[in-house]
């Protein structure tokens, strides 16, 4: 396994007042390495008389500023210094200065960057898609939060639909703040505290709007349930590949989740990097305890991130660094997928049943019964992708119940085996 490098990077510069009236404002592009949770960055400006700010940037925009009063600042995934945003690390990340004042002679500047390792990282399991009162449900969200705790779950994310009055109400810390943007040609989860997003579109152009100002807002996007479950359920916008991940799996598997894997896998095959998440779209029921059988409550599935907190900005970079895993129920499976030198590891645990199967790009590379705990590895292969499922075969009677609901959709192939357990994406 590599040993990944989280030493100084030091970065030195020397500005003409020619530089500051041309582009006073330059960025200095930094690459981070996998594995890392924040940073440090620290400033030194030579002469005395000089006076370059200081800030960060991402693709988004501006991320933080602390002008000429602070000479260092730190973000992470759950605080940072003020004047900053704390979150996690998106593409594009740089160290923004701004030249006020550049003395005749120049300014020299030294930046040093600190990576801050994510040290020690669990699996925490959730629900990434559950619905209140604020919007289509009759729960209140202390409900929900109970029904989460009840079923042994680390967090459960309320994303009511075209609002944000239930974030003032989200005091449980298992509850995280999110909206569905719903639109008449399909929805979308925004994952963040942030105003409400735009819903009422109508063309291709407002859409990707709303897009831009929700990374502007930082907030971590999903595409919800794109299968034709309800008129307006499926995407038909387009854009899926922007996106941070893939609803791939929401409420009990026969609910046409085949056709959105199926979408999901065709974005893998095209080289886009989307991770893959789960959510239960619970709306949740008034009363306590629940009521509803298991596979229709909060956490079926559940979504598994490998993090080093359940804080929302830890779990929103462990999404963006593809450690998931989706799974059935809350006991799991669990299936732990990653490659080190040349092999495929794999750690699959919980209730047994099915078969294990090991996929490079959309080929089987390996498959055994699901008996109990797996361990082992095989070779990577020249793939695009490698994944993994635990799957088993749809009783007939389960397949002829979706088939009466939507007998345009059910087919077959798509509803022939009901998958228990989805691993994360690795990635060559």
């Amino acid at each position: 396994m590599t040993t990944l490098d989280f030493g100084p990077v030091v970065i030195d510069r020397h500005y003409t007042p020619q530089d500051a009236a041309t582009q006073p404002y330059p960025l200095l592009p930094l690459t981070v390495p996998p594995g890392t949770r924040g940073l440090t960055v620290t400033q030194e400006v030579t002469p005395d008389s000089a006076t370059v700010d200081l800030g960060l940037a991402d693709a988004a925009g501006v991320r933080g500023w602390s002008g000429g009063a602070r000479r260092a600042f730190t973000v992470t995934p759950t605080d940072a210094t003020p004047g900053y945003q704390p979150g996690a690390l998106r593409a594009g990340i740089a160290v923004l200065l701004g030249l006020y004042h550049i003395p005749p002679e120049g300014a020299d500047v030294r930046v040093t960057v600190h990576f801050h390792p994510e040290g020690s990282l669990r699996w925490y399991r959730g629900d990434l898609h559950a619905h209140t009162w604020h919007s289509d449900a009759h729960g209140r969200p202390a409900t929900l939060a109970a029904a989460a705790r009840d079923r042994g779950l680390d967090f459960v994310a309320v994303a009511d639909h075209n609002t944000v009055t239930h974030h003032a109400h989200l005091h449980d810390p298992i509850l995280l703040p999110a909206q569905e943007v719903t639109t008449y040609r399909g929805h979308f989860v925004a994952h963040g505290r942030a105003p409400l997003l735009e819903f009422r579109l109508t063309t291709p152009a407002q859409v990707q709007e709303v897009l831009r100002r929700a990374a502007k807002d930082r907030l971590l996007t999903v595409l919800a349930h794109p299968s034709p479950t309800c008129p307006s359920c499926d995407w038909a916008w387009g854009f899926e590949d922007q996106f941070d991940a893939f609803e791939v799996w929401n409420g009990p598997w026969l609910t046409l989740n085949w056709i959105a894997r199926e979408k999901w896998l065709t974005l893998l095959d095209r080289g886009h990097r989307v991770p893959p998440v789960g959510g239960s779209d619970r709306h949740q029921a008034a009363g306590w305890p629940d009521p509803t059988p298991p596979e229709l409550q909060v956490g079926s599935p559940t979504t598994w991130i490998r993090a080093a907190s359940a804080y929302g900005g830890d779990l929103y970079a462990g999404i963006l660094a593809g450690r998931t895993c989706v799974s059935e129920q809350p006991a799991g499976p669990l299936i732990d997928l990653s490659s080190h030198g040349g092999q495929l590891h794999y750690d699959v645990s919980g209730p047994p049943g099915g078969t294990f199967t090991v996929y490079a790009g959309r080929d089987v590379l390996f498959e055994c019964p699901f008996e109990g705990p797996l361990r082992g590895e095989v070779p990577v292969r020249a793939a695009a992708y490698h994944r993994a499922e635990v799957t088993i075969p749809t009783p007939p009677e389960h397949v002829a119940l979706a088939r009466g609901r939507w007998p345009d959709h059910v087919t077959d192939a798509g509803a022939a085996r009901s998958v228990r357990a989805l691993s994360g994406v690795v990635w060559p």
